[in-house]
């Protein structure tokens, strides 16, 4: 599907690095593929916004951060 997906992230989010995986309450799993980085955040099931963008790329935003980086499901 490429409908946006709102959700919330299971656990406690501590930043974006690449190859990172993010769980979501929905079951879904979502890998890092890009090089964004953000360290020395954290915050316990912040809920998540990941939207499709042009050629099959995805993009991850997590409630209270700017940054977005690009995402694959793998699960």
């Amino acid at each position: 599907s490429s409908e946006p997906i709102t959700a919330t992230l299971q656990g406690e989010f501590s930043g974006f690095s690449q190859g990172r995986t993010y769980t979501l309450d929905n079951g879904q799993v979502w890998e890092q593929t890009d090089a964004t980085r953000v360290s020395g955040v954290r915050k316990q099931s912040p809920k998540v916004s990941i939207r499709p963008g042009v050629m099959g790329v995805w993009y991850m935003k997590v409630e209270g951060s700017n940054t977005q980086p690009k995402v694959r499901r793998t699960k």
